[in-house]
């Protein structure tokens, strides 16, 4: 299976795609001075993309096999209850931490603003099953208005 478009990395991770942390060799001293964040917990990998993402880096695709593996003692996605659920908590917060360096850096444009609230309100679904409308969600701790 290809790999999927990463080229344009914020916007791309934005619309829901991600390298998958195994798939992907980093260059070393373009890593210099990020760390992955074990408080991601169950969304580390996605977290650490992001990571990758708005530091700068730039993604592309080789027509290579290849594999990195990183075994760690950390809680694993599969080892609690309800790992969708707790998935998509992680996910609001990794979110959270994005849209702020966004801003922090001037970088949150209307288009990534609206990728960023159509990303909260499908995980706001997820957490509050039933809902029908923006109405029946509890808002996301983010400033983006979300306009119906």
């Amino acid at each position: 299976m290809p790999p999927p478009p990463l080229e344009n990395g914020i916007d791309d991770m934005l619309l829901g795609r991600s390298v998958w942390t195994a798939a992907a060799l980093y260059r070393r001293d373009r890593l210099a001075g990020l760390a992955w964040n074990p408080a991601h917990g169950k969304a580390d990998d996605w977290g650490w993309v992001w990571t990758v993402c708005l530091s700068g880096a730039r993604f592309t695709r080789l027509d290579v096999e290849s594999a990195v593996y990183c075994h760690y003692a950390g809680d694993r996605l599969t080892s609690r209850g309800d790992p969708f659920r707790e998935s998509t908590r992680v996910r609001q917060r990794i979110l959270g931490e994005v849209e702020a360096a966004l801003r922090a850096t001037e970088r949150l444009t209307p288009g990534r603003a609206q990728a960023l609230a159509a990303y909260y309100f499908k995980d706001r679904m997820v957490l509050k099953p039933g809902a029908k409308t923006l109405d029946d969600v509890e808002p996301a701790k983010s400033a983006i208005t979300i306009r119906q």
